[in-house]
């Protein structure tokens, strides 16, 4: 495993960063079934999804890149962070 690098929000100084993904095929077992209709479910189980960006789970800042397109790869967003945040 290469170098940890640290993302920092250029916005809000975070230092989390979320993957958001749309047309995802999602499933969950439901454990426990309520006659009221509350049940409780395994953690999801996520399949066939698309990353449409990547952004700030603080703030909501979208990571794009130099030309204003979404990031939307890990090397996109390696080399964002590698350029943007400063790594020590």
């Amino acid at each position: 495993m290469g170098k940890e690098l640290k993302f920092k929000c250029p916005e809000c100084g975070a230092d989390s960063i979320e993957k958001i993904e749309i047309n995802a095929n999602v499933s969950s077992i439901i454990q426990v079934l309520d006659k009221d209709g509350d049940f409780d479910y395994s953690l999801p189980n996520i399949s066939d999804s698309t990353v449409s960006h990547f952004q700030c789970f603080n703030c909501g800042y979208v990571i794009v890149d130099s030309s204003g397109c979404d990031v939307n790869t890990n090397e996109d967003l390696v080399e964002w962070i590698e350029e943007y945040c400063s790594q020590e």
